[in-house]
């Protein structure tokens, strides 16, 4: 991620073209690039917003659901990080071991 993202010219660089494009209607396409930039960056909070606002527009576009749903999760889990379990809650791999 770290590479793609300097390859685009920097973090700067590659959020002022995902805004363009974001402000174009090319969400798919800021999502992809503000992926990498959050994963090379996670703390890089601009990057973060837009894509998630980018991931609210393809749910707002979605007919299906399922893709809506998962857009809307996407969106939700990079402005508020992931859900945590509950207190007490063990997963299944925690109970095999």
């Amino acid at each position: 991620a770290r590479k793609y993202v300097e390859y685009m010219g920097g973090a700067e660089a590659l959020l002022r073209r995902a805004q363009a494009d974001f402000d174009a209607g090319h969400y798919r396409w800021v999502v992809q690039v503000t992926h990498h930039l959050v994963f090379a960056d996670p703390t890089n909070q601009r990057a973060r917003r837009l894509a998630a606002d980018a991931m609210e527009q393809l749910a707002y576009q979605s007919e299906s659901a399922t893709w809506r749903n998962a857009y809307a999760l996407g969106a939700k889990k990079l402005r508020f990080g992931a859900p945590k379990p509950p207190p007490g809650a063990s997963s299944p791999m925690r109970r095999r071991a």
